[in-house]
């Protein structure tokens, strides 16, 4: 993403930030400290309202980052390395060089992350349940939301729609039952219009419910996925079309040469009327 800036580099993995993420960090933590914290917690001081706020929405993003490290580790670990994470106002997003060659290994790539965020939602409400003895209200809040937090994107990850993790894993199950990776991703990505769909109905339902934040968030993230899933078909259609086909399968072989020593006004003069002005000069 264009409009993104380097944070950290873990593991020699660049953590990236586009400037959507600062919008959802605002919103977020607007709906922390307004609406989430205060009613849940009325026994909170203000301080401790908005302290817990932007603690909880960093953590989210730091584990966002940790959900796309977990997808990132393991795909190395399969040769396929992973140059940057960016966490954008969706989401994380690994970019790997390349797709998997093997459906085991797209298997466990794909669950690498929701497993990571299984363990923080785990922790974090390890750490919720403690803070009953030790530190207090604040400690419960704080470890209730973020297991909460990291147990919905892992499960919203796990829905098997292309391309979520849950999707990439369906496909791995199909490509390995077929042996045929473009099928599988075809299905698989069709799945995953499916998905995006009914969530965009459900936040249609959420507005008719009076729901409008809900409504329009779902809404958006329905729209993102049905984008990527479709995107993804079409790169496949792309790939059918040209598969077995090379560079001269393709190329122009009937090239015209001129000799280096003309002049341009000389080269325009006589080439342009033949080739409607367009022309590709190359020096051999």
């Amino acid at each position: 993403m264009r409009n993104s800036v380097t944070l950290a580099k873990i593991f020699g993995i660049e953590i990236r930030v586009d400037l959507s993420w600062m919008l959802a960090f605002g919103v977020i933590l607007w709906s922390l400290g307004s609406y989430y914290f205060p009613s849940t917690y009325p026994e909170l001081s203000t301080l401790d309202v908005w302290t817990l706020a932007i603690a909880a929405t960093t953590f989210l993003f730091v584990s966002i980052a940790a959900h796309g490290l977990g997808h990132s580790l393991v795909s190395a670990r399969f040769g396929l390395p992973v140059g940057t994470i960016t966490i954008f106002i969706f989401g994380g997003l690994a970019q790997m060089t390349r797709e998997s060659q093997r459906p085991r290994d797209e298997f466990f790539i794909a669950l690498a992350g929701p497993f990571v965020s299984l363990v923080l939602a785990l922790s974090f409400g390890a750490l919720g349940l403690a803070g009953l003895n030790a530190v207090g209200l604040k400690l419960v809040a704080f470890g209730r939301w973020m297991g909460t937090a990291n147990l919905s994107l892992a499960l919203f990850n796990l829905i098997p729609g292309f391309p979520l993790d849950g999707g990439r894993i369906f496909r791995s199950i199909l490509w390995g039952f077929t042996g045929n990776f473009q099928r599988s991703t075809r299905i698989a990505a069709r799945l995953g219009q499916a998905t995006a769909l009914g969530l965009m109905g459900w936040g249609v339902l959420q507005f008719l419910d009076g729901k409008i934040a809900n409504d329009l968030w779902i809404t958006l993230i329905g729209w993102f996925l049905y984008g990527a899933a479709t995107n993804s078909l079409a790169n496949l259609t792309l790939i059918e079309h040209f598969e077995g086909f090379t560079a001269q399968d393709i190329m122009i072989s009937d090239c015209t040469f001129v000799s280096p020593s003309w002049t341009l006004d000389s080269f325009v003069r006589e080439m342009a009327p033949s080739t409607g002005g367009k022309f590709l000069c190359s020096y051999w």
